[in-house]
C-alpha cells in the first residue's frame, strides 16, 4: 500500500516519525509525502528550504517527497487540502494524518456535513455577521450536527472532503497527536516536541539540528523591508490579492504609514475578527501578488524533492499516469509562463533575502532533489 502524507515538516522532528512509525503499521509498503514548499500553511517562510527539509524526511523513512507548491502551501486550508489532494491521489491507496481527536469516523461525518449546501450558506451568514471563520465554522459544526472539534482537526476534515469532490477513491487515517500541543514554545523532556518550540529553539541558536548548514531562514530580516513595500503600495492594488478582502489591504497601508516598526505594525493590525494566519496570508499573497483566481486552479505541476529507490519507482508510474499533476525533477524545466511559475519565482526571491546565508534569488533553482 501506498500511504500519503499531506505535511510541512518545518522541520521534521520526532513527533513526524512518530507518524512514519503508525503509517507502517497501518500497513503502508511506501511512504509517499507532498510537503510544502519554501513556505508553509500559516503564511511564514518555512526555517530550511525545501531541499534540506526533504532530505530529513527521506533519511527518516520517506519514500517519495513530492512538492506542495506556493502559493496552495500557504493557503487557507481548503486550498492547501485540494492541493496535497490532487497530488497523491494518482498515486496512493490513503491518506494518513495526525488529529487531535484521534475519530476518523467523527472526521468524515464532519466532512460530509460541512458539504451540505445549506453549511455553506449559514457559515457564509455567520461571517457575514461578523463572526471570525475559524468560530463560524465550528460553532455551525457543533450546532448543526453535534460535532465538536479544535482547529487542528480542520486539515484533516478538508482533505476528507477534497477527496469527496474531487470524485478519488481514497481511504483515511488518523493518528492521534502525542505530545506538547502544536503552539506550545516550551520543549519539555519526555515529551514530542512541537514544531514551535524546535523553530524558537533553532532561531534562539539554543538547539542544533541535524541535517542543519547553516542556512536558517529568519523572516525578521526582512521585516523593515515587508514594511517599506506596504508604505509604498496603492491600497487598492493590495486588495486584488488573496486574503485581502474586507478592508484588510486598506488597514494593512494605513497601519504600515502609521507604525514606527514591524512589531509595532503587526500587533496592530492583529484582530479578533481574523486570525494571524489570515493575516500572514494576506501579507504574503501581498509580496507575491497572489490573485485568489490561481488559488482556483489546480496545480499545474510539482516537483521531485526526494526519494530512495522505491520512490522512483513510484515517480516512474506517476509520469505514466495522465490523471497525475506533472511531476518535474529539474527546477528549470518548469514552465515559465503560468501563474504558478511567477508566483514561485516571486517566493524565491523573497525567500533567499531571509536565508542568513545570502545567495542570488535564482540559486534554488539550481538545487536538486534528494535521491538515496
Amino acid at each position: 500500500m501506498n500511504l500519503g502524507i499531506i505535511c510541512e515538516f518545518n522541520p521534521f522532528h520526532e513527533g513526524h516519525a512518530y507518524l512514519f512509525e503508525q503509517a507502517r503499521l497501518l500497513g503502508a509498503k511506501n511512504i509517499v509525502c507532498a510537503m510544502s514548499g519554501n513556505s508553509v500553511q500559516r503564511g511564514e517562510l518555512a526555517i530550511f528550504d525545501k531541499y534540506l527539509r526533504s532530505e530529513m524526511a527521506v533519511n527518516g523513512g520517506a519514500n517519495l517527497v513530492l512538492e506542495l507548491p506556493f502559493p496552495w502551501c500557504s493557503a487557507s486550508a481548503e486550498y492547501f487540502a485540494t492541493a496535497g489532494i490532487r497530488i497523491l491521489a494518482p498515486i496512493c491507496d490513503a491518506i494518513v494524518f495526525g488529529s487531535e481527536c484521534g475519530d476518523i469516523e467523527l472526521l468524515t461525518r464532519a466532512a460530509r456535513a460541512s458539504l451540505e449546501p445549506s453549511f455553506a450558506e449559514r457559515f457564509e451568514a455567520r461571517k457575514k455577521c461578523g463572526e471570525g471563520a475559524a468560530s463560524a465554522y465550528f460553532s455551525l459544526l457543533e450546532d448543526s450536527a453535534g460535532i465538536m472539534l479544535s482547529s487542528n482537526d480542520l486539515l484533516g476534515v478538508e482533505y476528507i472532503k477534497a477527496s469527496i469532490k474531487e470524485g478519488f477513491d481514497l481511504d483515511f487515517y488518523t493518528v492521534r497527536r502525542e505530545g506538547l500541543a502544536y503552539r506550545d514554545d516550551t520543549l519539555k523532556e519526555g515529551e514530542l516536541p512541537s514544531a514551535t518550540a524546535l523553530r524558537k529553539g533553532i532561531k534562539e541558536g539554543s538547539l542544533s539540528f541535524p541535517g542543519d548548514r547553516g542556512e536558517l531562514v529568519d523572516e525578521r530580516l526582512l521585516e523593515r523591508a515587508y514594511l517599506m513595500y506596504f508604505r509604498l503600495s496603492d491600497p487598492k492594488e493590495l486588495s486584488e490579492f488573496a486574503e485581502n478582502e474586507g478592508g484588510i489591504a486598506e488597514r494593512i497601508h494605513s497601519l504600515a504609514l502609521s507604525s514606527a516598526d514591524y512589531s509595532e505594525f503587526w500587533n496592530s493590525l492583529r484582530t479578533k475578527r481574523y486570525t494571524d494566519a489570515k493575516l500572514r496570508r494576506a501579507i504574503l499573497f501581498s509580496l507575491t501578488r497572489v490573485k485568489r483566481e490561481l488559488l482556483l486552479q489546480v496545480p499545474e505541476y510539482t516537483y521531485l524533492l526526494g526519494a530512495d529507490e522505491n520512490g522512483r519507482e513510484i515517480l516512474s508510474s506517476l509520469r505514466k499516469n495522465e490523471c497525475a499533476v506533472r511531476c518535474i525533477t529539474k527546477p528549470a524545466d518548469a514552465p515559465r509562463d503560468c501563474g504558478q511559475r511567477l508566483a514561485e519565482d516571486k517566493l524565491n526571491a523573497i525567500f533567499t533575502l531571509a536565508s542568513t546565508v545570502s545567495s542570488a534569488s535564482g540559486e534554488l533553482c539550481r538545487k536538486k532533489a534528494v535521491i538515496k
